[in-house]
């Protein structure tokens, strides 16, 4: 357990590092209380994150496949309890609800349980924006480092040849890909932000959207939609960067070094923009019916917000640009679609697009070989083929995942809620994106919001939303009992 204390101070340190940042936003605005809070969490967490780091440093820091999985486990169940001590304090919130909007925040998910945004200090509000950006970082470095390399729920770890750690590698290289990861990450919200200012986004909801969106997140920095701003320009570029956080960062590597052969063999990646587009073609068809027309609705504006909510929801953001804005096609598509989510190795919630690709794969060959029986073919996504231990795990993956979301669903019905709205919620959670059960279907009791759940269920979703990030098999590798026993 030495290496997997070690590097978790590390994280609690950059978490802490992190804390200083909204204390600075505060002190400009004059939130003498914030201040304290964020300063003293701050304090505290370095002072622990420091303690481990120095009582464990120069020893034996090599991380085996188990050790990493542990690891992940503990980064992802222990930053979002430290995170929630400063969201309970200044937001004026019970330690349950505050752990829940934290590990909303981390794991992108974009539910909240505060009713007011715009009562909220802005410092607070900035540290959940920060709180999303941290997550989509963390997810990125989660799957490039840990889950990549050891192939967990079928992950193609090919793709990753040439980027990826393994497990026991030196410290060296491990430093090396956390840099490529966060510089292309940090460079990325830097463009989008820039460009949310150009568009003319007022500078604090700029970099708050900024980090929400390239993490594929969903907090909003106020209350209501997108269109509270009235500017078209920051929502096609708010479009734009959700494909990108929604997309693979080997693709996006691959584009920016002109290796376009390379780029074409990460199909998943191409096929998560066509589809994200496609959905928003007929998002805008539908939003141009159901206005009456042209004459009523502008057709260009009805594309804009058509692109604006299919690309949203397709890549799990859960930005709306117009109330109940997913609700104009059916429930059962719309959690089809959250459920398969954007592509593997970026900041999108769902089973993603290559896992579903394997099956509908596997499940044309097997059709092939009820025609031929004695034919020998070849089930391949682009250039990954798939083998028969892929296949197990990605079939163990997706059942895994429906077993827990409906798991999910049965407890949350508990809480006096109907099963549409239990399933909607808990889909919402393990993909996470929840804005599509606080829009309200037709058919369905009116939305209550998160913060009218019980206790119990916002621990249970909150479970559910870090489950969804960890590609759920990781929990079963943390907790092998041959590998404690040894």
């Amino acid at each position: 357990m030495i290496p997997v204390l070690f590097f978790l101070s590390l994280f609690l340190g950059a978490l802490a590092a992190a804390l200083l940042a909204p204390a600075m936003i505060a002190l400009t605005l004059d939130e003498r209380v914030a201040v304290e809070i964020f300063l003293l969490a701050s304090g505290l967490i370095g002072f622990l994150s420091g303690a481990i780091f120095f009582a464990l440093r120069g020893r034996e820091r090599g991380l085996r496949r188990g050790e990493s999985y542990t690891l992940t486990l503990l980064i992802w169940t222990i930053l979002p309890v430290a995170a929630s001590g400063p969201i309970a304090a200044i937001g004026g919130i019970e330690p349950v609800p505050a752990l829940f909007e934290a590990a909303s925040g981390l794991t992108t998910t974009g539910a909240t349980v505060f009713r007011e945004l715009d009562a909220l200090p802005r410092s607070l509000i900035f540290w959940r924006a920060e709180l999303q950006w941290i997550g989509g970082l963390l997810t990125l470095l989660t799957l490039v480092l840990i889950l990549g390399p050891t192939g967990a729920g079928g992950i193609p770890h090919q793709y990753i040849r040439i980027d990826a750690h393994r497990p026991g590698q030196d410290g060296r290289r491990v430093v090396e890909v956390i840099r490529l990861v966060a510089t292309g990450y940090v460079v990325l919200s830097l463009a989008c932000l820039a460009l949310l200012i150009v568009a003319g986004m007022p500078i604090f909801d700029a970099v708050c959207l900024a980090m929400s969106t390239i993490s594929t997140g969903g907090f909003m920095p106020r209350d209501g939609t997108v269109a509270v701003y009235a500017n078209p320009a920051a929502e096609f570029v708010m479009v734009a960067f959700m494909l990108i956080g929604a997309t693979s960062i080997l693709w996006h590597r691959h584009l920016m070094r002109a290796n376009f052969r390379l780029a074409l063999e990460n199909q998943e990646s191409i096929l998560v923009v066509a589809a994200a587009l496609g959905l928003g073609v007929v998002y805008a068809v539908l939003f141009l019916e159901a206005a009456g027309g042209p004459a009523v609705l502008a057709p260009a504006a009805a594309l804009r917000e058509g692109l604006f909510t299919g690309v949203s929801l397709l890549t799990t953001s859960g930005f709306e640009v117009r109330n109940g804005g997913f609700t104009i096609v059916p429930l059962s598509l719309v959690l089809t679609i959250v459920f398969i989510g954007g592509a593997t190795f970026s900041t999108a919630g769902g089973v993603k697009a290559y896992r579903v690709g394997a099956m509908f794969a596997q499940s044309g060959r097997e059709l092939v070989r009820l025609i031929h029986p004695h034919s020998v073919s070849r089930s391949h996504f682009g250039t990954q083929e798939y083998s028969l231990d892929l296949m197990k795990a990605v079939w163990a993956q997706f059942s895994v995942a429906i077993c827990l979301v409906a798991l999910a669903t049965a407890f949350v019905t508990l809480d006096d809620t109907s099963f549409v709205d239990a399933l909607t919620v808990a889909v919402g959670a393990f993909a996470n994106v929840t804005a599509i059960y606080t829009t309200g279907w037709p058919g369905t009791t009116a939305s209550p919001g998160f913060a009218g759940f019980t206790d119990a269920t916002k621990l249970v979703l909150a479970a559910v939303m870090v489950l969804g990030r960890l590609e759920i098999l990781i929990l079963f590798g943390a907790l092998r009992a041959t590998y404690w026993r040894r």
